[in-house]
Parts: C-alpha cells; sequence; structure tokens
C-alpha cells in the first residue's frame, strides 16, 4: 500500500511537472487507477498485474501519449513486472500476461517494430525474473526456518523421551535398593519375633505389623514400577536393567569396551569400601554412560577410568582420546550427560564434562560417602570385603592400578 501511494505520488506530480498538455487530467486518472490496482497485488496478483500495466502502458498508447516524456509509468509497470513474478501463482500465466500487455503497448505505441518490442520484453521480464527470484529465496528463508524449528521440536522431544527413560531407570535402582533394604529389614524383625516369648503378645502383633507393613510397601513398590515401565513403553527391560548395578560389575564393563577395539587402564585408589546402595548404583551407571558414550561418539582408541575411595566422597573420572573438541564444539550436551547429572544431583554430588586439557573427552563425577555404613553396604568393587583388595586384582597399599589390558581381559 505505502509502494503504491509513492509511485502515485511520483507519477502524477511528474506528469504536471513536465507539462504534456491536454493529456495531463486523463492520464492522471489512468496512473492513479494503476497504482490502486497495484495496491492490491498481494490480494489478486494477475488482476493487479493487468490493471496496473494498462492503466501505465496500454492506455497512454491508445491516447497517443509520448512515452519517451515521462518516467513515472516506467517505474509503475516494472514494479507491477516484479510484484507479479513474486505474487502470481501460476507464475508463467503471470509472465505471459507481463510480455502480452508490455508488447501490445509497445506495438500500440511504435506499431509492429521488432526492436522496441524486444526491448520491452527484457525490461518487463527481467523485472518478473528478479520478483520470481526474491519469492524463491523467501520460500527457501521459510522452508528453511521452519525444517530448523521442527528439528528443535524433535531434540526436544528425544530429549524429553531420554530423560524420561533414564528416570525409569533411576526408578529401578532404587526399587531394587529400597526393596533389598526393606527385605532386610523384614528378615530382621521376622527373627527378632521368633525370639518373643508367648506371653509377649503386643509385642509379636507390633512386630507381625511391621512386617505386614514391609510386604506392603515393597508390593506397592513394584506396582508402581509397573506402571512406570508401561508408560515409558519399555514393558520389557534388559538383563542389565534387572540386575542389581554396583561397582562390584565394572569388570564386565571394562570388557565390553575392550570388545569394541578401545583400550582401557583401570585405576582404583583409596581402598575399597562399603558403599550406600543407592551411591553404588549412581557410580556403577555413571561409568557405565561414560563407557558407552566413548564407544558410540567419541571414537577413541584408549580410555581410562579411574574411581577414587576419598575420605568423605567417591570420585569418577573416565578420560578418553577420542575428538572431544569437536563434540564440545557442538555445545549440545548429551542426553547421556544429562542423566549423569540426575543421578549425581540425587545423592548431593556433581557430574562435570568437556574436552580434556591435552584432548579427548573426560567425565568427572563426584559423590558424597556421608551416608554409607556397614549395614548399608553392598560390598566393594569386585566383590571385596572392607580392607581387602579386589579379587583379582593385586592391590598394594590401598591402591589398584590396572594398565592397558588385552583384548578381552582387564589387566592386572
Amino acid at each position: 500500500m505505502l509502494l503504491a501511494a509513492v509511485l502515485l505520488v511520483v507519477a502524477v506530480a511528474e506528469l504536471w511537472i513536465v507539462g504534456i498538455g491536454d493529456l495531463a487530467p486523463i492520464l492522471s486518472v489512468t496512473l492513479s487507477l494503476a497504482c490502486v490496482a497495484l495496491a492490491l497485488r498481494r490480494v489478486v496478483p494477475l488482476l493487479a498485474t493487468a490493471g496496473a500495466l494498462a492503466g501505465a502502458m496500454v492506455v497512454p498508447s491508445v491516447l497517443g501519449n509520448e512515452a519517451a516524456s515521462t518516467f513515472g509509468w516506467l517505474l509503475i509497470a516494472l514494479t507491477a513486472a516484479a510484484s507479479c513474478g513474486y505474487h502470481a501463482s501460476p507464475p508463467l500465466a503471470g509472465l505471459a500476461l507481463v510480455l502480452v500487455l508490455s508488447g501490445g503497448a509497445l506495438a500500440i505505441e511504435h506499431g509492429p517494430v521488432v526492436s522496441e518490442i524486444l526491448f520491452g520484453w527484457i525490461l518487463a521480464g527481467g523485472a518478473w525474473i528478479a520478483g520470481r527470484a526474491l519469492a524463491n529465496q523467501a520460500s527457501l528463508t521459510r522452508l528453511a526456518h521452519e525444517h530448523a524449528a521442527v528439528v528443535e521440536e524433535s531434540a526436544r522431544l528425544h530429549a524429553e523421551a531420554a530423560l524420561a527413560e533414564e528416570r525409569l531407570r533411576i526408578a529401578r535402582d532404587i526399587h531394587d535398593s529400597i526393596a533389598h533394604s526393606v527385605s532386610v529389614m523384614q528378615l530382621h524383625v521376622g527373627g527378632v519375633r521368633r525370639l518373643l516369648t508367648p506371653g509377649q503378645v503386643e509385642e509379636r502383633a507390633a512386630l507381625m505389623a511391621a512386617e505386614a507393613a514391609g510386604r506392603d510397601a515393597t508390593s506397592d513398590m513394584h506396582r508402581i514400577l509397573t506402571v512406570l515401565r508401561s508408560g515409558a513403553g519399555s514393558s520389557t527391560p534388559s538383563p542389565s536393567d534387572l540386575e542389581m548395578p554396583s561397582l562390584r560389575h565394572l569388570e564386565r564393563l571394562i570388557r565390553a569396551t575392550e570388545g569394541a577395539g578401545i583400550e582401557v587402564a583401570y585405576l582404583e585408589t583409596g581402598g575399597p569400601r562399603p558403599l550406600a546402595h543407592g551411591v553404588d548404583q549412581a557410580a556403577y551407571r555413571i561409568v557405565q554412560e561414560a563407557l558407552t558414550n566413548v564407544r558410540r561418539h567419541a571414537g577413541a582408541h584408549r580410555v581410562e577410568v579411574t574411581v577414587a575411595f576419598g575420605p568423605a566422597s567417591l570420585e569418577i573420572e573416565v578420560r578418553d582420546d577420542g575428538r572431544g573438541r569437536v563434540l564440545a564444539a557442538r555445545g549440545e550436551p548429551g542426553h547421556g550427560l544429562m542423566g549423569m547429572r540426575e543421578r549425581a544431583t540425587a545423592y548431593g554430588g556433581t557430574v562435570e564434562a568437556g574436552p580434556g586439557e591435552a584432548g579427548g573427552w573426560v567425565v568427572r563425577a563426584r559423590l558424597p560417602l556421608s551416608g554409607a555404613s556397614p549395614a548399608q553396604g553392598v560390598g566393594a568393587v569386585g566383590g571385596a570385603e572392607p580392607g581387602e583388595a579386589p579379587a583379582g586384582r593385586g592391590a598394594t597399599a590401598g591402591t589398584t592400578a590396572l594398565g592397558a589390558a588385552p583384548k578381552g581381559q582387564v589387566a592386572s
């Protein structure tokens, strides 16, 4: 609308400034109608083009106006041709309309002179091509934005699905841990109940109620986990999900990584000790996810796994020699990393990941051990008792170092 108004002012003002005589009033009307038609170019592009070219070229030629005496009509005609290329559909119908009207106007004014008609077609056709090129570019830009939005939405949904699956695995681990603890409490309560004398009726009733509450709690947790599993679309858990995750199973993770052609070096420091079930599970899952990422994404040839038992925390480091800086340049945290952080946060810990100083990728996790106690312990790494070295690893002075292992076995 604004463009049409500007062209109207320029074209009409030019007619009166140049002074073309008696044709000025009627040409002002025709050019005004041409600009009005041009204002409708987005609504009815073909009709708007026909009206604009008729008012700017055909009618003035019929009236005998000398086209060379003014310039405003040419601006209107070229704008109409370019607008037709941008808005008209089908495009070739718009091109044919532009060429017919522009060529007809020139034939009326100059006669059937081929050079004049060709020159007019070059100008009008060039304007149409420019408009069509802009339309194609706008379409490509719009499609690119729509594709980016679809990709972003797909990535968001994928991230949510991966996070939901990881939370389901956490729920399974919590179920296993609590079910184990509740089962132990039930056994102790049952043992105490059997030690009661026949006269201790109230005590026996209280202990029997505690046992029943434990069984109900275990059953409720199992039902809730079943609902979560079916809701996540994973009705059949994998064997690794059915077993109790524990650092004592690290050797199988190492063997799986070596089976993928990656050299593994394992280092354990600080002396193994009993861990709370939840901390033990979280530590195992963090190492599992870190090694899985190494196999899938890192393109590494060697990975170093360090588990350090500190006075108040368990520290884990998984370092590879892959393309860590390339992964960092993408700027998107993986779903596995989000899952590791959720597990660590659940126990008051932290997880950091990024490119290493000498290349590759490094994952560092810290889990507080304040909640660990012998009663909660599930054994040290490799199934060792407190104060013992893990079986088959040859620990000395509380430190076990495993170098690069041959394929299929852990180094010692």
